[in-house]
């Protein structure tokens, strides 16, 4: 193959995004740890981020968010308004993903929020994903 044809945008693949599966299931055919790729690795990534505590990655303790502190404070608009910024704050930190819409629902007779996070993937243009969460705080 000439020189000038591996530097054409032909070439140019789609990046695709792959991290190992949180749950740590073994490929039954291979004994290999299952990966997830793209929007899958996306939302695995963005729900760590969240559940992360700033403090918590070792070196790195800017890393992280306070969402847990923030899901002891009464349920009402302000703390709404609060944890919503906080959830897209935390968000940047990813670089796979480009926010597009944050939404937190409160729920305060069960004392926790519903959180929907759209999102596109960077590479993989004209798709806009979506990853939802519930966050109650732990007794």
């Amino acid at each position: 193959m000439p020189r000038a044809e591996k530097f054409t945008a032909a070439s140019k693949q789609l990046k695709i995004y792959e991290d190992l599966d949180a749950r740590f299931v073994l490929k039954p055919t291979s004994g290999e740890l299952e990966t997830v790729l793209n929007d899958d690795s996306v939302k695995q990534s963005l729900k760590f981020l969240i559940l992360t505590s700033m403090g918590e990655v070792p070196y790195n303790p800017l890393r992280g968010s306070k969402i847990k502190t923030l899901l002891f404070d009464p349920v009402d608009e302000i703390a709404t308004a609060q944890l919503e910024q906080s959830i897209r704050d935390t968000c940047k930190l990813e670089p796979r993903a480009e926010i597009i819409d944050v939404k937190v629902a409160p729920f305060e007779e069960k004392q926790e929020y519903g959180v929907t996070i759209a999102f596109s993937i960077v590479n993989l243009t004209g798709q806009t994903f979506e990853l939802g969460l519930i966050l109650k705080r732990i007794r």
